[in-house]
């Protein structure tokens, strides 16, 4: 069984509670590196040369989004900053994610027409660094 358990998760932006956490989409860590090529190589292969320099690529996360919500409110005026803001996932479990990141990108999931109040939104964070995993 996974480690991490996503409900009844909850995203905290600045230490606020913000919203339930329905998915989350990880993001991917990357080395940085060079591929170098001799030209008297007898292999005839192209060597790979790691930098050392790492790279975390943006979180997908998909909230139960309340319009009513001045939490949400907040959210979304992260979009249009450029200002980093702390965001922290807490786990059932109370282990948290938390990480400093730049809202990137707000995508509208669904809206059901029966319950116009339980829409989805994905919002997409590039991390500053490393998601520091207490």
């Amino acid at each position: 069984m996974a480690k991490y358990s996503t409900f009844p998760a909850t995203f905290k932006r600045a230490g606020v509670t913000v919203a339930q956490v329905l998915d989350i989409q990880p993001p991917t860590e990357t080395q940085g590196h060079l591929r170098s090529r001799a030209h008297d190589a007898t292999s005839g292969w192209s060597t790979v040369i790691g930098s050392g320099a790492r790279d975390l690529g943006p979180m997908t996360i998909t909230l139960e989004f309340d319009p009513a919500a001045a939490t949400h409110d907040a959210l979304d005026g992260d979009i249009n900053s450029t200002t980093l803001v702390s965001y922290a996932i807490v786990f059932p479990d109370g282990d948290t994610w938390t990480m400093n990141a730049l809202c990137v990108s707000r995508a509208p999931g669904s809206l059901p027409a029966q319950d116009p109040t339980n829409e989805t939104v994905d919002y997409t964070f590039e991390p500053d660094a490393s998601i520091a995993k207490t």
